[in-house]
């Protein structure tokens, strides 16, 4: 588990996605095949700025019986990789583990293309875009923004309320 205390989120793939361990005012949810790709650009455009450093995270490898074994991502094909990390979580009790990577200074259309693969068909992974202000979890059904500003949250539910997922949503 990799904790990212300006979320209060544990990134960790076997606990629930970082949504779900946020609060309703906190997070917003779109369904990644009604968003079209200029609606996509402009949500971008509204959380990250353009020249805002972004962090990508992701499981890299899965360490199985002390070995370590790719998770075969193949996210070179679309983020240019650099500036890597890893961050190994292992189990001494059940030999046993994750590797994640952490790649720094992305930028917002790597998040884009990212997205634009997942919706087109590419193999998903767990993997999240993070700034300062929000975190971005995209999976081939959806695609959740977090932030620790609950006023950007409610900005973005104002601007896309025709749009947004309201399923999740507490009054």
């Amino acid at each position: 588990m990799v904790k990212l205390d300006r979320f209060n989120i544990d990134f960790d793939c076997n606990k629930s996605t970082p949504f779900f361990q946020s609060e309703p005012n906190y997070r917003i949810r779109f369904d990644i095949d009604k968003l079209e790709n200029t609606t996509l650009q402009g949500l971008l455009n509204m959380i990250y700025d353009q020249n805002e450093e972004i962090e990508m995270i992701f499981i890299s490898e899965y360490i199985i019986n002390g070995k370590r074994i790719s998770s075969k991502s193949n996210i070179n094909k679309i983020i240019t990789i650099k500036n890597w990390r890893e961050i190994p979580v292992f189990d001494e009790e059940t030999n046993e583990g994750v590797v994640y990577a952490n790649i720094k200074r992305l930028k917002q259309s790597d998040v884009f293309n990212y997205c634009i693969a997942v919706k087109r068909g590419f193999r998903e992974i767990y993997l999240s875009f993070f700034s300062d202000t929000y975190m971005v979890y995209v999976s081939s059904d959806v695609i959740d923004i977090i932030s620790n500003d609950e006023s950007k949250v409610n900005i973005l539910k104002e601007s896309y309320n025709e749009l947004y997922d309201k399923h999740y949503e507490t009054n």
